[in-house]
């Protein structure tokens, strides 16, 4: 019997961490000012059926966990800084956002316009509260033409594997398309 080294053999042993994919077609969905709080429900051109208000889906799939499944998911710790460099307003006035738990509220001046919730499991939740300024379409403040803004909040979402490696996922992956009230 002969001892060996115990400096002789080393095992390194490599943590994986989860991954944020890029789906060939982005999550989301698309919610209408029709339906807020003083919207219009008359049929424009341009508009998009119903006045739905709400979006909710799983992120789940804008993630792959590795070894160390199963995945949590959440609010990235940047949500606001990812958000307030958006450039989102609402008459005018910037968007300023607060983030209590799993949700991340946006508002102008006192008024709430939006809420996005992201729970442990992965389901989120887009919530439309009030109106949003979008980009004229033709460079004329006050067209007539409804147009979408897309809000992509794919970076503001993170998932942490079973150990607590952490990875936010690609901002263009999940889009809330907006259309607009005229």
């Amino acid at each position: 019997t002969v001892a060996g080294n115990a400096s002789a053999l080393v095992i390194t042993v490599n943590d994986d961490m989860p991954a944020a994919l890029s789906p060939e077609v982005a999550l989301g969905g698309t919610v209408d000012e029709d339906g807020v709080t003083g919207g219009l429900t008359l049929a424009a051109p341009g508009d998009v059926a119903g006045a739905n208000t709400v979006v909710s889906d799983s992120v789940a799939g804008l993630f792959a966990a590795g070894a160390d499944a199963p995945l949590t998911y959440g609010l990235a710790a940047n949500t606001v800084a990812t958000l307030t460099a958006l450039g989102l307003t609402s008459g005018s006035t910037a968007l300023t956002y607060v983030v209590s738990g799993d949700t991340v509220t946006a508002s102008a001046g006192t008024t709430s316009i939006f809420t996005f919730q992201v729970t442990s499991g992965g389901t989120y939740t887009f919530t439309l509260l009030g109106h949003l300024d979008h980009p004229s379409l033709n460079g004329v403040s006050g067209d007539n033409t409804e147009n979408n803004l897309l809000i992509n909040l794919g970076a503001v979402v993170t998932a942490t594997d079973s150990d607590g490696d952490t990875v936010a996922g690609n901002a263009s992956a999940l889009v809330i398309t907006v259309n607009d009230d005229m």
